[in-house]
C-alpha cells in the first residue's frame, strides 16, 4: 500500500563484485552479460516471490499472481565505465534515482530492478538490487546477493541454460502451496494480551494531545505526503580490523554494535538539535522475525519483519547534552562521556533481547488482523506527529566465501569487497532510516537516508559528521 500511495518506493542492497580474470581477459570466455543474466535467472527461480506479479495493488486485498515469463531486459540495466566511485558519491547520485523510482505494472512485472555499473579498467561491477519493499524485506535484499554470488561462481558449469531463451526467462509452474513463502502471520503463532491491544488500540485512534509520549516525537520533521524524495549518506569502516575493534569493545561493554549506533544517533541527534525543538528522542530496531517461523529458513525471501522501540526521555537527554557540552566525542580519553554512551548502548540491547525472548506474544504483527482498511489506517497517519526520529536495520554480515579453494584457480572466482543497505524514505515511518551490513572478511557500512522533504538537509548532514567522529575516534582509539 506504501509504494501505490507513493509514500515508500523502494529499498536497496548494492554490492560490488570483482570480475574473476579468466572471464574478464580470455576472449574465448562466455560473454560478461549473459553468465550475469544465467546468474540473476538462477537466482530468481530459487526464490518465488522474484517471479510473480503484484494484482489490485491499491484494494483492500491484493494478492500475488504467478507469471509465465520474465524479461530480463526490462529489469537488468548496464552502464559501462561507472563502477569504481567512491560509496558516498553512488550514495549521492546513483541510489537515490532508484529509491525514488515507482515500480510500474507491478501486475505483470516482479516488483525488482537491477542496475550494473561496469568498470571496465578495474574488472569491477556494482550490483545495486532495488525492490518493491511489499514484496521483501532487508534480509531478502542480502539473501539475493548471496544467492547471486553462489551462481556467478557457477559460470563455468552453467554457460548453457535452456530456460533463458535470450533475455526471456521461462518460468516453470510452481508446484504445490508449500513452495511458496506464506505471510508473516502464518508462519508463526502471534498472541495479543487484552492490555496490549487496548494500548494499541489508543494510541492509533486516541487524540495525539493526549499521549504520554509527546517529548520524544520528532517535531522537527514533520509528516509530508510530496514532493517524494530521498537523500542518501554513507560512512564506511573500511576495514575489518577496525570493525573487529569496535566489535571487541561492544562485548566489553556488554552490547552490540545495533546498540552502539544507536547510542552514537541519540548522542549526535541531540548535539545538533535545541532542546526546544529535541526534549527527547525515539528509535526503533527492526527484527528479523525468521527466527520465530515454523516454515521457511533464514534465506526465505520475504517480509518477516517487526520492531522494538527505545525512547530516550527529557532526563535521559538532558543528562547526555551536559555531557556533550563539556566533552568531544572524537576523543575517547573521554571516560565519563564514553561511560553514559556504552549505559545507553547496553540499555538498547537490553530491550532488543527482552522482546526477542517474548516472541511472538504483543507483537505489532498480530494486531494487523484487526486492520481492515490499510489505505485509511495509512492515511491516518500522516495527519500525526512523527513518532520515531530514527529507525536502524542491521541486516548482519552478508555470507560469501571470499576466499579461493585450492583447487580453483583465482583467475576463475568471483570476490566481493563491499555492500551497503539503503532505504528509502518513508512518509509515515521514521525521520531517518539508518541501514547496516557488512561483507564477510571485509569492513562495515553504514548508510543514513531520509525524505528531502521532511528533514532539513543540515540535520542530515551533521548527524552523518558526528556519526563519523563517534565511530573514527572509537576505531583509532
Amino acid at each position: 500500500m506504501l509504494h501505490h500511495l507513493g509514500y515508500l518506493f523502494g529499498v536497496i542492497v548494492t554490492c560490488r563484485y570483482i570480475i574473476p580474470e579468466k572471464l574478464a581477459n580470455n576472449p574465448d570466455s562466455p560473454n560478461l552479460k549473459r553468465v550475469f543474466d544465467v546468474a540473476v535467472a538462477q537466482t530468481v527461480l530459487e526464490h518465488p516471490l522474484l517471479r510473480v506479479g503484484l494484482v489490485r495493488e491499491g484494494s483492500k486485498s491484493p494478492s500475488w499472481v504467478e507469471l509465465q515469463q520474465l524479461d530480463l531486459s526490462k529489469h537488468i540495466q548496464w552502464h559501462d565505465g561507472e563502477a569504481g566511485r567512491d560509496s558516498d558519491v553512488i550514495c549521492r547520485e546513483v541510489i537515490p534515482n532508484h529509491l525514488d523510482r515507482r515500480f510500474d505494472s507491478v501486475e505483470n512485472k516482479p516488483g525488482w530492478r537491477i542496475m550494473v555499473l561496469h568498470n571496465c579498467d578495474d574488472h569491477e561491477l556494482e550490483v545495486i538490487f532495488a525492490w518493491n519493499h511489499a514484496n521483501i524485506d532487508g534480509i531478502s535484499g542480502k539473501v539475493f546477493h548471496e544467492s547471486l554470488f553462489r551462481n556467478l561462481n557457477a559460470w563455468e558449469q552453467c554457460s548453457d541454460f535452456p530456460s533463458l531463451k535470450g533475455r526471456i526467462l521461462s518460468l516453470p509452474a510452481l508446484n504445490g502451496s508449500d513452495i511458496f513463502p506464506p505471510p508473516q502471520e502464518q508462519t508463526a503463532k502471534y498472541t495479543i494480551t487484552p492490555r496490549y491491544f487496548v494500548s494499541s488500540a489508543w494510541k492509533e485512534l486516541g487524540p495525539s494531545v493526549l499521549s504520554a509520549a509527546t517529548a520524544t516525537w520528532a517535531n522537527w520533521a514533520p509528516m509530508k505526503t510530496s514532493p517524494y524524495g530521498t537523500s542518501v549518506r554513507c560512512l564506511s569502516v573500511g576495514s575489518n580490523d577496525g570493525l573487529r575493534k569496535i566489535l571487541v569493545a561492544c562485548r566489553e561493554h556488554g552490547t552490540t554494535l545495533t546498540g552502539l549506533v544507536h547510542a552514537i544517533i541519540f548522542a549526535s541527534l541531540a548535539s545538533h538539535l535545541y532542546s526546544e525543538a529535541g526534549p527527547g528522542f525515539a528509535g526503533a530496531t527492526a527484527l528479523d522475525m525468521r527466527r520465530f517461523s515454523s516454515t521457511g529458513t533464514e534465506a526465505t525471501m520475504g517480509n518477516y519483519v517487526s520492531d522494538v522501540k527505545h525512547c530516550f526521555g527529557e532526563n535521559e537527554t538532558a543528562e547526555l547534552r551536559k555531557a556533550l557540552q563539556t566533552h568531544s566525542p572524537t576523543d575517547c580519553s573521554n571516560v565519563a562521556l564514553w561511560a553514559l554512551l556504552w549505559r545507553i548502548a547496553k540499555r538498547v540491547r537490553g530491550e532488543i533481547q527482552a522482546k526477542l525472548s517474548r516472541g511472538t506474544r504483543d507483537d505489532v504483527i498480530g494486531l494487523m488482523r484487526f486492520v481492515r482498511d490499510w489505505r485509511q489506517t495509512i492515511t491516518r497517519q500522516t495527519r500525526k506527529p512523527r513518532s520515531i526520529s530514527w529507525n536502524l536495520s542491521n541486516i548482519g554480515i552478508m555470507n560469501v566465501d571470499n576466499e579461493v579453494p585450492l583447487t580453483s584457480g583465482q583467475d576463475a572466482m568471483w570476490t566481493c569487497n563491499r555492500a551497503m543497505f539503503v532505504l528509502g524514505g518513508e512518509v509515515t515511518g521514521a525521520a531517518f532510516n539508518v541501514g547496516i551490513i557488512s561483507v564477510q572478511g571485509k569492513g562495515l557500512e553504514i548508510a543514513v537516508s531520509w525524505q528531502t522533504c521532511a528533514v532539513d538537509e543540515g540535520i542530515g548532514e551533521q548527524l552523518l559528521t558526528s556519526m563519523n567522529s563517534w565511530m573514527k575516534g572509537l576505531v583509532e582509539a
